[in-house]
């Protein structure tokens, strides 16, 4: 009779630890992943946004091209959320459209990509306010604005996009020497 609960035992417990619901394991977040043509650009605006004293992480930054994104659309942002262990990380995925970039110039690179990074980072919608000729007065604006304009309206774009309150972009213009 031992025998046998010893046996029954066993099984019962067998069954017990084999129905027991599994931990889900959850995961920390992606590491930082910036494609290299568009890193440097990530990296003015990381130093754009220290000028204005602004610390924001870009930490878990994914961003890369794409060969298809909504009709257009020639960047795009959306801010995935991930399950830690302890906490929720909210993790910036902006994707290029492949094509679009390589028509572009180097500031309209960088608006492009200050303009998704402003949505993911800085929590910027779009903004259409335009002055009395009809153009943009912010990187926000939901079109790309011509290379000329934003050059010449350089020191304003900075000044509008990081804080309308600080003089630390008075002057400051384009410069294409940094991505080259």
């Amino acid at each position: 009779m031992s025998n046998h609960f010893s046996i029954l035992f066993i099984l019962s417990l067998l069954l017990f630890i084999s129905c027991k619901p599994q931990d889900k394991k959850k995961s920390g977040p992606p590491a930082y992943n910036v494609d290299l043509e568009i890193e440097m650009y990530v990296q003015s605006f990381r130093e754009k946004m220290a000028m204005a004293g602004i610390n924001k992480s870009t930490s878990y930054l994914q961003a890369s091209f794409t060969d298809s994104l909504p009709p257009g659309a020639g960047g795009s942002c959306q801010i995935k959320k991930i399950e830690g262990e302890v906490t929720t990380y909210k993790v910036p995925v902006i994707k290029f459209l492949r094509d679009y970039w390589q028509n572009l110039d180097f500031s309209e690179k960088e608006q492009v990509v200050f303009h998704e990074l402003s949505h993911c980072i800085l929590s910027r919608g779009h903004v259409t306010t335009v002055d009395a000729g009809n153009n943009p007065l912010s990187i926000m604006y939901p079109s790309r604005i011509p290379g000329a304009a934003y050059r010449s309206q350089y020191s304003e774009f900075l000044t509008e996009l990081f804080s309308d309150t600080t003089d630390a972009f008075d002057g400051i213009e384009f410069d294409e020497s940094i991505y080259q």
